[in-house]
């Protein structure tokens, strides 16, 4: 899985200060918009048709609000 492997380390860079860009580029109608956005209207519950930008915001939500609540 693309977020697994390449994403998650990602998510505490940006929480260390970094700065992060994601590039998609591939031919036409090669779903890279699907990649980072995914099926923005899949439910909460279905995980494997949201793209990495949503897991990643949903990633750096988790992290925010345990660091807040130490």
């Amino acid at each position: 899985m693309v977020y697994e492997e390449i994403c998650r380390d990602d998510v505490n860079d940006a929480l260390s200060g970094n700065n992060l860009t994601y590039i998609s580029y591939g031919e036409t109608a090669s779903d890279k918009l699907n990649v980072l956005i995914g099926d923005y209207q899949a439910s909460a519950d279905n995980i494997t048709k949201r793209g990495l930008f949503f897991r990643m915001f949903e990633a750096l939500n988790e992290k925010i609000i345990a660091i807040k609540s130490r």
